[in-house]
């Protein structure tokens, strides 16, 4: 990220300012991304930048595979048509994924928001209930280990002492968190400021709904790793058991020989298959324990 917020590099790379603003056009949500992901930088600046580490990677790459064939004596212009492919392919992809990243940022931001958010408004909720004011609880929160919760209202805390009010503050943190549950927290806490009434009721609400749609998400997930388990077991275990099995039957009976490489390309292949699946299952659970 903190290339990102280079100043002095998108001044460098005035030549691809024209492509850059071309492909803004196409791009109306990033200026938003960008701000929530807190990186201190114009959305132009950051296509720029995307553009510039994309070249670089394809450019890495050409090199590479041009050292590798040179190496293994193959013709110039197989040789060259290979690398230029590849490095196009690479060019392309990373074009893709630097762009993408502020997105991903404001992604892992909601998650983290998301898993510690009911464990700090139950802290909040209890505060409260002792005779605690409102401004109070949310100091302690900014000081406890909450995560992207407890650096939000960090934030809120810190326009209150400037002379913002609270609900101007609060107000103004959640448009820099696209937190669903986040939000609704806040619109929920900001109107019972505004009409005056009381937030311990505004919270036990909250919280009641968090902690259901927390029990839902578990059951889907139960729901949803069955599945996932029963394919695991097929592509990492069967599969695998029955391909070898009837290799090694077929190279008995006509003599086919098995090259040393085969013993290196079943474990990669079957430990490519348990990162996808753990992948899978990693991305599709929800906090399961309370680690706050």
């Amino acid at each position: 990220m903190i290339i990102y917020e280079n100043k002095k590099l998108p001044a460098l790379l005035f030549l691809l300012k024209p492509l850059a603003s071309a492909i803004a056009l196409f791009l109306p949500n990033l200026k938003s991304e960008i701000a929530q992901a807190n990186i201190n930088a114009k959305k132009e600046d950051v296509i720029l930048i995307s553009l510039f580490l994309a070249i670089v990677n394809a450019l890495m790459v050409f090199v590479i595979i041009e050292l590798i064939f040179n190496d293994l004596g193959k013709a110039i212009n197989q040789n060259t048509l290979i690398s230029i492919a590849l490095s196009t392919v690479t060019l392309i992809f990373s074009i893709f994924s630097n762009l993408n990243y502020p997105k991903l940022l404001v992604i892992k931001k909601i998650k983290s928001t998301d898993n510690a958010l009911l464990f700090a408004l139950r802290h909040v909720l209890i505060k409260v209930r002792s005779g605690i004011p409102f401004f109070d609880a949310l100091v302690s929160i900014s000081y406890n280990n909450y995560g992207q919760v407890s650096a939000e209202f960090r934030k809120v805390t810190k326009d209150i002492q400037a002379g913002t009010s609270e609900v101007q503050a609060l107000e103004k943190v959640s448009m820099s968190n696209s937190s669903f549950f986040f939000r609704k927290f806040i619109w929920q806490v900001t109107n019972s400021l505004r009409a005056g009434t009381d937030i311990e009721t505004a919270l036990t609400v909250i919280v009641k709904n968090l902690q259901e749609d927390r029990y839902i998400k578990i059951k889907e997930f139960g729901n949803k790793l069955s599945p996932i388990a029963l394919m695991y077991i097929i592509f990492t275990v069967i599969f695998p058991t029955i391909i070898l099995t009837i290799f090694s039957i077929t190279s008995f009976f006509f003599e086919i020989e098995i090259g040393l490489s085969m013993f290196f390309i079943v474990p990669a292949v079957l430990t490519l298959f348990n990162f996808f699946f753990m992948s899978i299952i990693n991305s599709s659970m929800p906090p399961l324990s309370e680690d706050y």
